[in-house]
């Protein structure tokens, strides 16, 4: 997956989920050409860890802060008891799903290594391009998310000053977002393969069907034999064989046949 976007891969780096750096080997077969590859870096991902760490306790002090600011009337968030429950309890499940996306990308690094693989040995049988064209709407949407973020945050320091440390949430917002690409991703890939596996068995079943009619014809020309199967085909999705011989199925409760 890594070599899928290099567009998509600085996302995922400035997101702090993908802590991986570009190594090139020698090639052995004589090609100029060095080959590439991508290999997990303890370093980049003790540096997540430490961005994690810092957004934490980021957004504990700027609920501390809000608190205390509550107290004088200079909260526009934290207004009473439930408003106060309710705005710890948001920022700490944000800080659990950034947890969770940053410190389990190190196991993610080997899952997404071996669907790169099957995709791209698909690719290869199957010899088709490899566009990627929702690289280009997950940079968009991430753009527009950060500009939204961008003005939705002058606005509340501009009502409130004193609990500018919110701004951490975005942070957190972005790095869930950008998982959530990361996994749509690779749903996406994988059923863009089963639509070409879908297509090429169409297309073999197409010739051999076109392969039989034109057999039958040439060596069963004008001798009275029935003609081959009907095939139907709905959407072409599924296809079900019709038989031209109607069968008949004896009913035994009632001692009476029923014709298919």
């Amino acid at each position: 997956m890594y070599h899928c976007s290099k567009v998509l891969l600085k996302v995922w780096q400035c997101m702090f989920i993908a802590p991986v750096t570009l190594r090139r080997k020698p090639s052995v077969d004589g090609s100029v050409q060095p080959k590439s590859y991508y290999t997990f870096s303890v370093w980049w991902y003790a540096f997540n860890l430490a961005v994690l760490v810092a957004c934490v306790t980021g957004g504990v002090w700027a609920v501390m802060e809000d608190a205390r600011a509550s107290e004088t009337g200079r909260s526009l968030r934290i207004q009473n008891t439930s408003s106060a429950i309710v705005t710890a309890l948001q920022v700490t499940l944000q800080c659990l799903v950034c947890g969770l996306a940053i410190t389990c990308s190190a196991s993610r690094h080997a899952m997404l290594q071996e669907i790169e693989r099957h995709l791209n040995h698909a690719d290869a049988v199957l010899r088709v391009s490899t566009s990627q064209p929702a690289a280009r709407y997950t940079l968009a949407l991430v753009t527009l998310h950060a500009a939204l973020f961008t003005v939705d945050g002058y606005l509340w320091n501009t009502l409130s000053p004193a609990t500018w440390m919110y701004s951490v949430c975005y942070v957190y917002m972005l790095i869930d977002l950008a998982t959530m690409l990361m996994y749509a991703l690779i749903a996406w890939n994988i059923g863009r393969r089963f639509e070409d596996i879908n297509a090429a068995i169409e297309c073999k079943l197409a010739g051999f069907q076109a392969g039989a009619a034109a057999a039958f014809d040439h060596s069963h020309r004008g001798r009275g034999c029935r003609p081959p199967q009907r095939v139907w085909t709905f959407a072409g999705h599924t296809t079900v064989v019709m038989s031209n011989n109607p069968v008949a199925t004896a009913d035994r409760q009632y001692g009476t046949s029923i014709i298919l």
